[in-house]
Formats: structure tokens, sequence, C-alpha cells
């Protein structure tokens, strides 16, 4: 009790010897209120909703300057005067001692600031309880710690005069460059998903303001180290300050390099969920991406070899491509920690032991990139313009500028080794505009055109590039022209080309689900009822085994609500005798393209063999046989 009650008398000592700030706060408080008035005085225009954010500045200002400057005041001007002898004689302890003149500086930092935003919380309660939330109060703190901190400890050290502080500042870079590596290397593996967010926390629960908060209660902590060890010595106390701070500082920021390489050291054998939506890059290699074990929401990405555990490791946030025969994959590496250097990377994945290939090739930005069939020339787009290279030799082979009035490139397809027809929309995703790149002659032509009445993200080019389908319309893929309207407001259809200009829609209406394929005139040919295969959430053709036989991924609805992971059937449908033979159950399908172009049969890569994940892990399933052949234990907790 009698050490809680000298701790209270040196905090109100310290709050009366500097009352003035308080008074200063709450003149600073009316200027929000007065601002409406004042301002039309002046001919400025403000309205009352700009109280509460000019309330909010003015307690954030008086946070951050009462902060420093009783911080670098409390502590270190009474060493430098030698009055802090004065505590010690009474006696008091050294931590009552700098608990009470820590209390004493956070009673007037709150204090003040609570004063500052009251007249507007009164009057103009409306605008100014908004910013009463976690994320403005957790911002307010932060800041308010920091800066406590730094001025605690810069109100010693830069009072002792002492040769430590030359050290001090040469370890302040060192130690923001070390923490930022930490900071940016969670950031770009999380790709905006926090990992405290995984573990049970909001959104709003900001790794920022944490970090900063931190940051400021190392020094504050460091300050008191320096007083309870060095008493009335300012030089002893710079020691002290000096060795705690640096200590701890280094320990926070080791522990977040630390946490940081494990997180991002990964590998297939910590995914404990494989999510949806990845792809089987050819017969060897799986493009896998999931949920990390232990890492909240972090899901790395890898190119896989399941049967020899060989991996690569993807960056994050960074477009992969695989061609369609499943013969190479290429990517962009950011080789600079300030961004502005991209390198292009390939990968044989014909090969059981393929190592990435570092290119010559490099741009200041990604760029988006489409490869040929076969993998072998690959085109960039990058702001309004366009690139060809051969990836066998790394060889640039012709750039073209495109016309401004094409604005986002929706697809590309290569009609052969020197032809790409490339497909752009224009303002909000309207008048799509055709062209032909002739990477021989080094030409860009535009040769169709088409007026959409509105956006649309579903663009799909049939295999030879005589038919465009965007939305449930198709079009001439040359010249624009409308062939025909599958639209139907009642009905989320989906085109998906087959081969010899065929396409396939799937009709679910209620409890019945109808497989319909058209001819290359546009004429419907046959209707295959899918009744037996009960109530669908949904379905897509996935894969065209051969010229007359589809297989289709299927997603039931369980008692009227969403399926669960694992709960997709692969059928397979033969369009001569429309028999529908269940193949996989309760599997979730590694499509090479899930919602996209068909799976073309004639392709190395398109075996009637497609992986999946099941409760067990990866398998591959023989569509043609119904067996199912094991391959790895990976996403499976």
């Amino acid at each position: 009790m009698k050490n809680i009650k000298s701790l209270l008398t040196v905090a109100i000592t310290e709050v009366k010897s500097r009352s003035s700030l308080l008074g200063a706060a709450l003149v600073m408080g009316f200027f929000p209120v007065l601002f409406p008035t004042v301002g039309k005085v002046f001919g400025l225009t403000a309205n009352y909703n700009d109280v509460g954010i000019i309330a909010y500045a003015i307690a954030l200002c008086c946070a951050v300057g009462f902060s420093l400057l009783v911080g670098s005041s409390i502590l270190g001007t009474d060493l430098a005067s030698r009055r802090m002898s004065f505590y010690f004689i009474r006696p008091l302890s050294s931590l009552t001692v700098w608990g009470g003149k820590l209390l004493g500086a956070l009673a007037l930092i709150f204090g003040g600031s609570l004063i500052a935003i009251t007249p507007s919380a009164i009057f103009f309660t409306q605008s100014t309880k908004q910013f009463f939330t976690l994320d403005h109060i957790s911002a307010f703190t932060s800041m308010t710690l920091l800066c406590l901190g730094l001025g605690l400890v810069a109100g010693i050290i830069f009072r002792s005069r002492s040769f430590l502080l030359g050290l001090d500042l040469a370890l302040v870079p060192i130690t923001i460059v070390l923490g930022l590596v930490a900071f940016f290397r969670i950031i770009t593996a999380y790709r905006g998903s926090y990992f405290l967010e995984g573990i049970g926390f909001s959104r709003n629960f900001d790794p920022v303001a944490i970090i900063i908060s931190i940051v400021g209660l190392v020094m504050i902590v460091s300050s008191g180290i320096g007083l309870v060890l060095g008493r009335t010595d300012i030089k002893k106390v710079h020691r002290a300050v000096s060795a705690g701070l640096w200590g701890l500082m280094m320990a926070v920021v080791l522990s977040g390099l630390s946490f940081s390489q494990w997180v991002v050291s990964a590998s297939p054998k910590d995914i404990v969920q494989i999510h949806s939506g990845y792809v089987a890059a050819g017969d060897k290699w799986l493009l896998v991406s999931g949920r990390a074990w232990g890492r909240g929401q972090y899901s790395p990405v890898f190119l896989l070899n399941p049967k020899t555990d060989e991996y690569v490791r993807m960056p994050e946030s960074r477009e992969i491509n695989i061609s369609d025969d499943g013969s190479r994959a290429i990517w962009m590496e950011e080789k600079s920690f300030l961004g502005g250097d991209f390198q292009l990377v390939k990968m044989n994945l014909k090969d059981d032991v393929a190592k990435p290939v570092y290119t010559s090739v490099r741009f200041p930005q990604s760029g988006s990139w489409k490869l040929s069939k076969d993998g072998l020339r690959a085109i960039v787009t990058r702001e309004q313009l366009i690139t060809a290279f051969d990836l066998n030799e790394d060889k640039e082979l012709a750039t073209v500028h495109v016309p401004n009035q094409a604005k986002w490139l929706t697809n590309a397809i290569f009609l052969n080794s020197d032809l790409v027809r490339l497909y752009y929309s224009g303002d909000q995703g309207k008048d799509a505009r055709i062209f032909d790149f002739d990477i021989k002659d080094k030409k860009l032509t535009q040769v169709g055109q088409i007026t959409l009445p509105a956006y649309t993200y579903y663009w799909k080019v049939s295999q030879d590039g005589e038919k465009l389908a965007i939305a449930n319309i198709i079009y001439n893929g040359k010249t624009g022209e409308k062939l025909f309207d599958l639209s139907d407001a009642k009905l989320d259809r989906r085109i998906q080309f087959i081969d010899n200009g065929r396409f396939t829609v799937i009709d679910l209406v209620g409890a019945e689900a109808k497989l319909r394929v058209f001819s290359k005139d546009n004429v419907e040919e046959q209707s295959i009822s899918l009744g037996t295969m009960g109530k669908l959430q949904s379905a897509y053709v996935s894969s065209q085994i051969s010229e007359n036989e589809l297989a289709l991924n299927l997603c039931p609805l369980v008692n009227n609500t969403y399926s669960s992971y694992y709960r997709w059937n692969i059928v397979t449908v033969n369009l001569k005798t429309q028999a529908i033979t269940l193949r996989g159950e309760d599997v979730r399908p590694m499509n090479t393209n899930h919602w996209g172009s068909i799976l073309d049969y004639s392709q190395e890569n398109a075996s009637s063999k497609p992986y999946f994940i099941n409760s067990k892990g990866i398998s591959r399933l023989d569509l043609t046989s119904g067996q199912q052949e094991f391959i790895s234990k990976l996403g499976i907790e």
C-alpha cells in the first residue's frame, strides 16, 4: 500500500508540474467546434461531418506531441540537472520513481487527448463517435506508445553526452532494415490475409499497430531498466538503457526474422488442406496450393512431383502459366526488394527431376503472359505493348503497340507459331476488339469488333479460334459476328467448347440437370438427362476423353445444402449411347481448366487419368475403368 501511495504521489507531482498542457489541449479542442462557423468567414468550405475528422486529428496530434515532449523530459531532464536524487533521498525505489513518472506521463497524454476531443463529442456527437472504433483506438494507442518510448529513450541518450550515442544511432538503421525484411516477408507471404486472422483474431486486429506498439513498449521498458540500474548517474542510465533497448529490440527482430523464415519455408508436406482451383500440370507435375500447418491462412504454391516428392516453390502473388500440353511452365520472379525488376523463369514439366531455368528476359513489370499450346512460344502484355518470345532461345521475336481503345486483354490463342489472336475489351468491359498478331511480319491488325451490352468475365475461345463465347452468346472468333444466343435469365450457363467447333452447356433447373451438345453449325445434336445423378449444386465438363466421350464433374446438393469439400462425383458420358457411368465418388477434382476450355484428348497430357483429392489425399482416377491409384497423403491433417 505504501508503494502504491508513493507511486501516485510521484504521478500527481508530474501532472501538476505540467498542467498547462491540459489547458492547451482544451483550447485546441474548441477549434473543430468553431471551424464550420469560422471557416465560412474566411471562405473555407466545410460541413459538420468534417468536425469529427478534425477532432480526431487534433487528439492524435496532442497524443504524439505530448508523448514526445513529456517523454523526453520526465527522466532525461531530471537526470541531466541532477534533480533525480531528490526522489531517492525520500527514499523511493527506482521502480516506484519510474512507474510514477510513467503513470503521470500517461495521464497527461491520454487526459489531454480526451480533453481535446470532448467539445466535439458533446456538440457534434454523430460526427465524432465514428472515430471511437477499434481501428482508430488501436492506431491512437500504438502511436502514443511509440512516441512516448521514443521520447523517454531520446531524452536520456542525447543528454548523457556519451560515446554510446554513436553506437545507438548506428544500430537504428540496422534494426529497421532487419525488421522490414521480416515484416515484408510476412505480408508478402500472407498476401493480405493476416496470420492473426487465421488463429481467431478479426481482420481489424492490425499487425502494423501491433508492431508499432511492441517497439514502443520495448523502448519504455528499456528506460525503466536504465533507471533501475543507473539510478541518478545519467551515463550509467544511458549504458543500461542501450543494453536493455538493443538487447530487447534484437530479440524481437530476430524472433520476427526466425518466425518469417519458418513461415515461408513450408514444404508440400506441411500442407494440411489443399485449396480448390489448382491444377494438374501434365502427367508428372501438379500445381498445388493449400493451407500450411501452424501458419494461419498462409497458403504456399508449389509445382510438385507427387511420386518423387520433388517440388519447386512458386513466388507469392504471381501468375503461373502452364502450356496446354503440360510440357512447360513459366512465371515471373521479382529480383529487387524495391520492385521494378522481374525475371522470366521457365521449367520443363516433361522431366521428372526438372529444375527452374532463369532466363535472360527481364522487365520492370511482371506483365501478363500467354503460352502457345506446345509451350515453345509466349506473348506478354505490358500496358499497351505486346511482345512475342521464343522460349527455347529466350529470344524476343516481335513487339507491337496496341491501340488505346483496347484496354484489357481478356483472352488470347496461338493459331499457329507465328499467329496469335487477341481479344480485348474496352472501358468497363465493353466494345470488344479482336486483333491478329503476326509475329513473323511484326504486325498487329484489328480483324473484328463486338459491341457488348454490359461487362462479363466469361470469355472462352474454341480450340481452332473460330468461335468465341462471351457469357452465353457465340460469336465468330475472328470477325465478332454474332452466331448464336443461348442466354436465359433463369439459368447460369457456361458454354464449353469441345473438338471440331462443337460446344456443350449444362442446364440446372431445380432437380433436373441436362447436358446439351451442339454441332459446329450451332445446332443442338443431343440432350442427355443427368437425372440419375440426383440434385446438383453445379456441374461442368472437365475433359474430352475421346471424340464421343466426355468426363463431367458434378457437385451434389446434400440435404438441400451445399456439399462438403470432398463431395464431388466424376462421371463419364458416352455421346453415342448416352450411357452415364459413375467413375469417382466423394472427390475434389484437380482439373487443368475449371469452368474453362476442355482438355483436348489429342494432347499428350490429356490422358484419361485426372488427379483428384479425397479424404485420403491425392489420387489418380482411370476414367475408362474407374480404378483409383493412390499418389500422396498431401493435404490431409
